[in-house]
């Protein structure tokens, strides 16, 4: 019942393969275009970040210089008021005495009544400006016990301009979500292609009825095969693959969304 002499063997290859890509995915496109995209993605976070982190300061330099402002203001219209009222009653006395006109008196008390309401706009400011230095800071609160520095005209006459940087975090950003668009166009692109391939194989054969003499053949010329040919993988309806790239209508006709 057994198999007849010389019909039991092992066979072993060894095979090395080399495939180039001539449409899709040409020379690593696909490839690059991946690599680009995830840069780009990075670098646009990035800047997209760094150009957060100004807003931030920004803002809460905004903010401090707000209520600093508005500490000082408050300041010139209790002087101011205080005047005005000196002056009111400087106006009322001369007016009660007979030594003045009484529409100066009246002026007098209009001046007044003016200072008060630009004091309570002053403190309503000082109010806001507050409130909205706690929420730069994460407080719930209309008070701000802390001093807070003003420059005086020398030093404010001292500063200089900050220099202007050639581009702006959020531009650089914007250039790097453009690049990253481009680079998954090309991908889509790429991904809907043909598939092309020109490949080469070569094979190391053997064949003995011992595996190890079998094996050791695999690792000679002594049985060589070679192979070279060309893959090709393709829809059949190029037409409907075009239109749906280009997001117009997979029906003839015209585009619905026009």
């Amino acid at each position: 019942g057994g198999a007849p002499a010389g019909l039991n063997y092992y066979g072993t290859a060894t095979t090395l393969e080399v495939s180039q890509s001539l449409w899709a995915n040409s020379f690593g496109a696909s490839t690059r275009a991946q690599e680009d995209l995830s840069e780009a993605t990075a670098l646009a976070s990035g800047h997209a970040a760094r150009f957060q982190a100004k807003v931030s300061l920004s803002e809460a330099e905004t903010s401090y210089w707000r209520l600093a402002g508005a500490r000082a203001a408050v300041a010139v219209q209790k002087d101011a008021l205080e005047r005005a009222g000196k002056n009111y009653e400087w106006s009322s006395r001369r007016a009660r005495l007979q030594l003045g006109d009484r529409s100066d008196a009246l002026q007098s008390e209009a001046a007044l009544n003016l200072r008060k309401l630009e004091l309570q706009a002053a403190l309503d400011e000082e109010k806001l400006a507050s409130r909205s230095f706690n929420l730069a800071r994460n407080l719930e609160s209309d008070e701000v016990n802390e001093q807070l520095t003003w420059p005086d005209s020398t030093a404010i006459a001292g500063m200089s301009a900050p220099a202007r940087a050639p581009m702006r975090d959020d531009v650089k950003a914007a250039a790097q979500q453009e690049r990253a668009a481009v680079a998954s166009a090309e991908i889509a692109l790429q991904r809907d292609s043909p598939t092309v391939d020109v490949y080469g194989a070569l094979a190391l054969n053997g064949r003995a009825d011992g595996f190890g003499d079998a094996f050791t053949q695999s690792r000679t010329f002594q049985h060589p095969t070679q192979t070279i040919g060309i893959r090709l993988s393709a829809p059949i309806n190029f037409d409907v693959l075009g239109r749906a790239r280009e997001g117009g209508p997979l029906v003839g006709g015209e585009d619905p969304g026009q």
